[in-house]
């Protein structure tokens, strides 16, 4: 879908996303637009791991 896009996504954000994905579509019950994955893309570069 990031493809389609135009937009690159590093491997270690794929799991990630795909979380987030799979979190909306149950949730809302439809798979989300362009503009929701742009928003998925951008949350999930912001968020920090905390590794321990």
């Amino acid at each position: 879908a990031y493809d389609a896009l135009g937009v690159r996504v590093s491997e270690r954000l794929i799991p990630l996303l795909l979380a987030r994905i799979r979190s909306f579509a149950t949730q809302y019950k439809q798979a989300p637009n362009a503009s929701d994955l742009r928003r998925f893309l951008t949350q999930t570069r912001s968020t920090r791991v905390k590794v321990s």
